[in-house]
């Protein structure tokens, strides 16, 4: 089963339901059905090729504990940083959760999860800027969570989906 896909997916998912409401009524609906619709897509597409492969070896080691403590660590302070300044913290999350990306990219060899995760920081980034410059809570929210959802849920649907390459 591919586990990986079903995490980054309910992240993505996670993301587009949590932050599409700010895009009001009926772009937010809409976009939270497109999501859950997606999601929907990935179980089905995930549960069908359960089991076909060989198993990779175990990826829950200490340098990927390392990794997310040091993820949540900077959550949480940079969080609080932008909240004393009067700024959303959302665009921070999505830059935090971008870079987690690179270290387990390296670490599992796995180069699209990097490509995951400087798109994933691009939109925090983006998002920090439209806060910064006063643009709306539902721009900031479309850059920040709605857009990175999408790329989340949209490379996992793309990881569970792609075939699986076999050893001649």
């Amino acid at each position: 089963m591919n586990i990986g896909a079903l995490v980054g997916g309910s992240f993505g998912l996670v993301y587009v339901l949590v932050n599409a409401g700010a895009l009001g009524t009926p772009a937010g609906p809409a976009v939270q059905a497109a999501g859950v619709l997606a999601f929907v897509a990935l179980l089905v597409a995930v549960l069908r090729r359960r089991g076909t492969g060989p198993a990779g070896p175990p990826r829950f080691t200490r340098g990927y504990w390392l990794v997310v403590l040091a993820e949540a660590v900077a959550i949480v302070v940079g969080a609080q940083v932008l909240t004393a300044l009067g700024l959303p913290p959302l665009p921070w999350v999505t830059v935090v959760v971008g870079v987690h990306f690179l270290p387990l990219a390296r670490m599992w060899s796995a180069p699209s999860l990097a490509r995951v995760g400087v798109a994933l920081a691009l939109c925090g980034a983006a998002g920090l800027v439209a806060a910064v410059t006063g643009a709306s809570p539902a721009v900031v929210a479309l850059l920040a969570g709605v857009l990175p959802g999408a790329l989340l849920l949209g490379g996992a649907l793309l990881g569970a989906t792609r075939p699986t390459p076999v050893a001649a």
